[in-house]
Order: structure tokens, then C-alpha cells, then sequence
């Protein structure tokens, strides 16, 4: 059987500490934008509960709009996935976050033990039109939800150059790598 690297699929695993604290000279960008994003905005981190899913979903709506997911079967069938999980949030086992500003909804991760040392964040939202909303959800999320384990996965970039970009610019520790059996 021919065995094939797909790198596309690599996981990227961070150390939970980097993220929570976006130490050093390496994250000086990444620190730039939150306090940027807290100077102007004034924005506020909590736990993800019931009574925020009607936003997520509207910001998700925004989000699809702005990025034509009706264009995209991809990105249609992720918004087919997070409009699912959001439903059955309460029923999963899942930790989320909310940033928000003068209470609405900007942001909003959702993520799950993987094991006792490893969470794995499978949604990460933020509107686009706010700078610094996805840098400062990352750190809450990790700073706040998940204290006493080591890493976080934040899954694949799927060979999205946006994405890759930004999954590499914090810095993965490792990499879980994935194959191909034909």
C-alpha cells in the first residue's frame, strides 16, 4: 500500500502557556493587536453559555455572508457544522468562549478535552471587519478555559494559504502528521 504525507491535514499543536501568554518578541504583533482592539473597543471575554448561541449564529450569518459561503461547498458545509454543534451544544461535551462588545457578540470559540493533557479547539469566529478579534480570542480561550493542560490542537489548515499563514504565526510546538493509504 502506498503511503502518502498529507500535509494539508497536519494538526497544529501549541503550547497552551504560548498562547495564554504571548510572551517574547515573537507574539509582539499578536499583543499589539489586542491592546489595540481593548484601547478602541473595550471588548469582554466570557464562557460560552446557552443564552449567547442566537448571536454566534449571526455572527456565523456575517461571517458567511462576507465570505461568500454560498460559493464555497467547504465553507458551507462548515457552517452546516457549527449551525449543528451550536444546536447541540449544551447536550455536547464542550467548552466555549464569547468576546464581546457593548454586548453583542464579536467572537466565539468552541473546543474539547482530547485528553488530559490536550484540547482541541474546532471553532474559532470572529467578525472580520474588527482587528484583533481572532488573536484576542485565541489567548482567552486558552488563558481561561483550559488551565492545568499542556497543549492545544487547533486542527489542520487544509492548505488554506490565509489560514496557514496564521496557524504558523503562533508558533506550533509540533505537529500531528497525517497520511494517505491507497
Amino acid at each position: 500500500f502506498p503511503v502518502e504525507i498529507t500535509r494539508e491535514h497536519f494538526d497544529y499543536v501549541y503550547r497552551r502557556d504560548d498562547l495564554a501568554q504571548l510572551t517574547g518578541n515573537r507574539y509582539r504583533s499578536k499583543r499589539n493587536h489586542i491592546n489595540q482592539l481593548m484601547r478602541i473597543y473595550k471588548p469582554s471575554y466570557v464562557p460560552l453559555e446557552r443564552g449567547h448561541i442566537y448571536d454566534c449564529l449571526e455572527l456565523q450569518e456575517k461571517w458567511c455572508q462576507l465570505r461568500r459561503c454560498d460559493d464555497d461547498l467547504n465553507l458551507l458545509g462548515e457552517w452546516e457544522a457549527i449551525r449543528s454543534i451550536l444546536a447541540n451544544f449544551s447536550k455536547l461535551e464542550l467548552h466555549g468562549g464569547v468576546v464581546t462588545i457593548e454586548g453583542k457578540v464579536v467572537a466565539f470559540t468552541i473546543g474539547e478535552l482530547l485528553n488530559d493533557k490536550t484540547v482541541v479547539v474546532h471553532i474559532e469566529k470572529a467578525d472580520p471587519e474588527i482587528t484583533g478579534l481572532y488573536q484576542l480570542i485565541n489567548q482567552q480561550f486558552s488563558r481561561e478555559a483550559w488551565h492545568g493542560i499542556t497543549y492545544v490542537n487547533r486542527e489542520q489548515d487544509l492548505w488554506i494559504p490565509g489560514l496557514r499563514e496564521a496557524k504558523l504565526s503562533y508558533y506550533p510546538e509540533h505537529f500531528v502528521e497525517k497520511f494517505r493509504i491507497r
